[in-house]
């Protein structure tokens, strides 16, 4: 029997993805051709065991092969720089479980194009989801409070996101370069808003 893991680390590197392998059995990955190949097919698709509680800082860093993960609901927490660059990415579910996504969380995955954040999520992080250039749909629930500095910066495909009434702080430049973001509502619960939040050419609301 496998031992039990509540987080993982340092997947991105040859001994953590080792022991990723070992610990988190081997039914946790579609297998390549080449088993010995730790930059092969098994790689690209990746599935979480039931009973995994965070996914820790830098976990998948640089993962650039990472086309599909799934995560359980037993995750809680996403860790700062837990996908940064995982470059082929294209779409991840955020279970309910979920109460935080850690700054850079998603940082530079440039093939994701939507993502659906649990009304369990309270915080956004800082540079969350930065320079996903192909991101062009994202819903925020109304449980979320604060978006983090940058965390939807040089998002060139973004354009529409409705901010829920339960925001109440706005980081700095949170929707800078968001090139097609023609218009936002921000609601009055938001009290706190950084500085060159949104690109110069979007419209602005407030109600």
């Amino acid at each position: 029997m496998s031992p039990s893991i509540e987080t993982i680390s340092l997947f991105r590197e040859v001994a953590g993805r080792k022991a990723f392998k070992k610990h988190m059995f081997e039914t946790s990955f579609k297998e390549g051709k080449d088993k010995d190949d730790l930059n092969g097919e098994k790689d690209k698709y990746i599935r979480i065991p039931k009973g995994v509680i965070n996914i820790g800082d830098n976990a998948f860093e640089d993962c650039e092969s990472l086309k599909e993960i799934v995560i359980p609901n037993s995750i809680i927490n996403i860790g700062e720089n837990a996908f940064y660059a995982c470059k082929s990415l294209k779409e991840i579910v955020i279970p309910k479980s979920v109460t935080s996504i850690g700054n850079g969380a998603f940082y530079l995955c440039k093939s994701l194009k939507e993502i659906i954040i649990p009304n369990s999520v309270t915080n956004i992080g800082n540079y969350a989801f930065e320079n996903c250039i192909n991101l062009k749909e994202i819903v925020i629930p109304n449980s979320v409070t604060s978006i983090g500095d940058y965390a939807f910066y040089d998002c060139e495909s973004l354009k529409e996101i409705i901010i829920p009434k339960s925001v109440t702080s706005i980081g700095h430049g949170a929707f800078d370069y968001c090139e097609s973001l023609k218009e936002i509502v921000i609601p009055n619960s938001v009290t706190s808003i950084g500085t060159n939040v949104f690109p110069k050419w979007t419209k602005v609301i407030r109600e």
